[in-house]
């Protein structure tokens, strides 16, 4: 227990360790009258010991940190509020800027790839259509001397009529394409 007492530093030698010169200046202040100038701290009670490092702390940062400048008269408020004002208004019109900048780049970019991603959509689909109007001719094809027959005859009218179904689809879907491609040579031109 003796040598552990010994290594510990206590609150009053460690502000005379970090303070030197402000417990020379004001021995018997604060810490003086916190901690009792004379006695000894080695059975300091816990509420103490918070206290007496809070000060410490705050003294610290005092001595640390700059002193924090002077409130502005009210001329120099009424600037720089103006000053705010002016910066806000040009602030707000460079935005309104951007954001018209940006619209117009994505009706630039978006609008285009819209049209043509459109197209090409239909054109796809025109043609998945269109393969299944051929698979189900060919269906109809492989079955077409035995269309009289009972069981066969129901197949027969359903492979033809899905696959004139089929067909209207992918013809349909190419001829929308078509219009869409020459509407926006249309408006090109119009221009």
């Amino acid at each position: 227990m003796t040598g552990y007492s010994k290594a510990v530093l206590y609150p009053r030698q460690l502000f005379c360790t970090l303070f030197p010169e402000w417990i020379a200046e004001r021995d018997g202040g604060i810490i003086g009258g916190i901690m009792g100038a004379s006695a000894t701290l080695v059975r300091m009670r816990p509420n103490n010991l918070g206290r007496a490092l809070g000060i410490g702390a705050r003294l610290l940062g005092q001595r640390v940190l700059p002193a924090p400048p002077p409130a502005p008269t009210a001329a120099e408020q009424r600037a720089a509020a103006q000053g705010r004002v002016r910066k806000g208004q040009v602030l707000g019109q460079r935005t309104r800027n951007v954001g018209r900048g940006g619209r117009n780049l994505g009706r630039a970019v978006w609008n285009p790839f819209a049209h043509a991603s459109s197209i090409l959509w239909l054109e796809i689909t025109g043609m998945f259509f269109a393969l299944f109007a051929v698979l189900f001719a060919q269906h109809l094809w492989a079955i077409r001397r035995a269309y009289r027959s009972g069981s066969e005859h129901t197949h027969f009218i359903a492979y033809g009529v899905f696959s004139l179904l089929f067909l209207y689809f992918a013809a349909s879907s190419f001829a929308r394409a078509r219009t869409r491609s020459r509407r926006r040579v249309r408006e090109r031109a119009g221009r």
